[in-house]
Order: C-alpha cells, then structure tokens, then sequence
C-alpha cells in the first residue's frame, strides 16, 4: 500500500489507517483478518494448526486479540511526539496491562511459544506487540512483577532469522521513504 494519506490508501482504507493489505483485488483493513488470509491462503499449513486441533486454533484467535489492545499505554509514554502525549493516561493505561502481561507470563512459564512448542502466527502478532511495549514503555522491567517468561520469550521471537529479516526489509523501506 502507499502512504497512509494518499489517495490510493484513503481509497483502500478511507480512514487512513494503517495497515490495509492488498492482494489482488481483495483489500483487507485490520491485522487479525490479514493474518488469518495470509494463513489460509499462503501458509499451506505452517504457522497455524489443523482444523481438528479447535484448543490451539482458539489460541491463535486470541493471539491477534492481545496483539491489538497493546499492553501498556505505548503511544502516550514514547511513541508520539512529546507536545501531543497525555502523562495523565499512562498510569491507568499501565494499570490495565498488568493483568494482559501477567496472564501472557504466566502461559509463557512451561512452553517455548504461546500456543506451544512450535512459532506460530499468534507468537508474529503477540511478539510484535510486546517488542513494542518493551520498547516504548518500562513496564516490563519497572513494575514489582517479575516477566522473566515474557523477556525469554521476547528474546526467542526477536532472535528468529526471520524476524530479524524482516525487521532488515522495514529499516530499507524506512529508509528510502525518508529520503523521497
């Protein structure tokens, strides 16, 4: 997709929102339906677990529904500029992710992955949103509870050769959309 105000974009995503995928004539707008797409249609298999296995099918639903209520108040502490953050919505937004992180620690104690032993599409959503709240808040390391699991798991995620490919891919485009 192009720029997320352009007009190609506004017309694939009239709120301007990113991100909106495309592939063919078919455009998707929020991330989980992407995923589930991609999986279905790409994957052949990988990443997601068969029709019959409903307990790990169920987990990975879940996964883009953790994904999508970011753990911690991301925008207002770093991510936007300093003029537009709200210091006064960070102490509640962090009060309502403690019990997000917790219940991902806590599924994190006895297994490698969220759904299991194998990388799956939920641990592509979950991770991406934890590395962002590592990232962008202290909540992980600050708060009096300990997210070793989390922390583990976030170094196992990032360490992927193919996350960090892909992370390569974003900083080249980052890059020369910078220099246009």
């Amino acid at each position: 997709m192009n720029k997320p105000r352009s007009p190609e974009h506004l017309a694939a995503h009239p709120l301007g929102l990113v991100p909106a995928f495309s592939d063919g004539p078919l455009i998707i707008q929020e991330t989980g339906a992407q995923i589930q797409y991609l999986l279905e249609r790409y994957s052949k298999g990988k990443l997601q677990y068969p029709p019959g296995d409903w307990k790990n099918r169920v987990v990975l639903a879940c996964g883009g529904d953790i994904a999508t209520h970011h753990p911690g108040d991301n925008y207002h502490s770093k991510l936007l500029p300093e003029d537009q953050r709200i210091p006064e919505v960070i102490p509640y937004e962090e009060a309502k992710a403690i019990p997000r992180l917790l219940i991902i620690n806590d599924e994190l104690r006895d297994r490698p992955y969220i759904a299991g032993d194998e990388f799956t599409a939920a641990d592509a959503m979950i991770g991406y949103t934890l590395s962002v709240t590592r990232k962008s808040t202290d909540l992980l390391t600050s708060s009096d509870t300990d997210f070793k699991n989390i922390e583990k798991y976030l170094d196992r995620v990032l360490s992927r050769p193919a996350y960090r490919a892909a992370r390569g891919l974003e900083s080249s485009k980052l890059q020369t959309a910078a220099k246009q």
